[in-house]
């Protein structure tokens, strides 16, 4: 299991991503489960000759009953019924090496979902149905965790890195719901990617950030200055807030 997420509206609900890739549904808080069907969903990868992996399973905080999937090395897949079906989203994509996913609830009520690969972050404003290239102030392409603030303020942040794990990292951030970007002044020299970054729904100040060989930094301030936590990890691929 390399993905796992929880309905928010109904705690029982929990979807999980395997490698090779596939999706499986349980409607008893994981007492037991069931594969679901996903057309086009490949468990291997003639790309890099091994199998794919469900990177991130994302419940639209938007659309009910919508469920986001990000396949390495694959594409991106939709859910319109709970996880029930799904549909693969990849139009425009200039990789099938997808990281991470986000969804921006935009003024207006209308949405942005954001899709990070290993060469860059792809922009979507028609539900996913196409996807755009997003020019990056980034010394490298790849690009990792991506996270919206959870104020709902247009914050956003997003990992880079020259690889995983790489061994330089950057950390950006965007005022204007993913439209420009900017570096978010993580205090350097980082040992690899950026890869993870967690944000606090009863703090929205509070955030997290993590690099893949196991730095951790620290935001009080909604990510206008960090803080180097002590404590190195040998690695680390998850941040999650337990409420």
């Amino acid at each position: 299991v390399w993905a796992i997420a929880i309905d928010p509206a109904n705690p029982d609900l929990l979807i999980a991503g395997t490698r090779p890739a596939g999706f499986f549904r349980s409607t008893d808080a994981g007492a037991s489960w069931a594969a679901t069907p996903a057309p086009g969903l490949a468990a291997f990868s003639t790309q890099n000759m091994g199998p794919t992996r469900v990177t991130q399973i994302l419940f639209d905080p938007v659309d009910a009953g919508t469920v986001w999937a990000a396949v390495e090395i694959g594409s991106i897949f939709v859910s319109r019924d709970h996880g029930l079906s799904w549909t693969e989203r990849g139009t425009g994509l200039v990789s099938g090496v997808v990281h991470g996913l986000a969804v921006l609830a935009l003024p207006g009520g209308r949405k942005a979902l954001l899709a990070t690969t290993n060469r860059g972050l792809h922009r979507s404003e028609d539900d996913g149905a196409s996807w755009a290239l997003q020019a990056l102030p980034a010394p490298w392409p790849y690009t990792r965790g991506v996270q919206p603030r959870a104020d709902g303020s247009g914050v956003v942040f997003l990992g880079n890195g020259n690889g995983p794990p790489g061994n330089d990292g950057f950390l950006l951030r965007s005022r204007d719901w993913g439209r420009s970007w900017e570096d978010a002044g993580l205090p350097g020299p980082l040992n690899s990617t950026v890869w993870a970054i967690a944000t606090n729904p009863a703090d929205p100040m509070l955030v997290l950030v993590c690099t893949n060989l196991g730095e951790v930094f620290r935001s009080q301030d909604g990510g206008e200055s960090w803080t180097r936590l002590p404590h190195e990890f040998g690695e680390l691929r998850a941040l999650h807030w337990r409420a």
